[in-house]
């Protein structure tokens, strides 16, 4: 990103975005909500984001809204770098997002998440596994594409 986006990305995060950590997990955020879609897609564009999502409010006489958020340590790494061309008020809840952030503890992965399907045994024997993934799913009681992800590490790839 070149100082001239760079800086239009700090000022427009300045006027319409918003930094904070989610309440279910404690992720860091960043967040851009206007009307203005290329504005919205500018921004994303520039903050590696690939989808814009669209909200209407279902308030009467209310545009229809666009969103761009950005959240884990790209959102942590992109509010380090804003910090300093900020103002007091964004600065502070940078600040507060950051030492949130800081105090969470790292990603949850495998069988220790609440709705994990698997465990880590399980997905090594689907590695080693000579049954199709059809097969495998009907034995795991899984659809065949959680299979495939498994096999091709795109799921679970910190099991070795």
């Amino acid at each position: 990103m070149n100082k001239s986006d760079f800086g239009w990305l700090v000022g427009l995060l300045e006027g319409e975005g918003s930094f904070t950590c989610a309440k279910r997990d404690g992720c860091p955020r960043i967040e851009l909500r206007m009307t203005d879609q290329d504005v919205v897609e500018r921004a994303a564009k520039l903050m590696g984001i690939a989808r814009v999502y669209a909200w209407q409010d279902r308030r009467a006489n209310r545009k229809l809204c666009y969103i761009a958020r950005l959240s884990g340590d790209p959102a942590l790494a992109l509010m380090r770098r804003v910090l300093p061309y900020v103002g007091n008020r964004r600065a502070t809840q940078i600040r507060t997002t950051l030492s949130i952030a800081a105090k969470r503890p790292g990603p949850v992965r495998g069988e220790h998440q609440y709705n994990a399907k698997l465990t880590e045994e399980s997905v090594r024997e689907i590695r080693r596994s000579n049954l199709t993934q059809t097969e495998l799913a009907k034995v795991y009681r899984v659809s065949r594409s959680l299979i495939q992800q498994v096999i091709q590490r795109s799921k679970w790839r910190h099991v070795k």
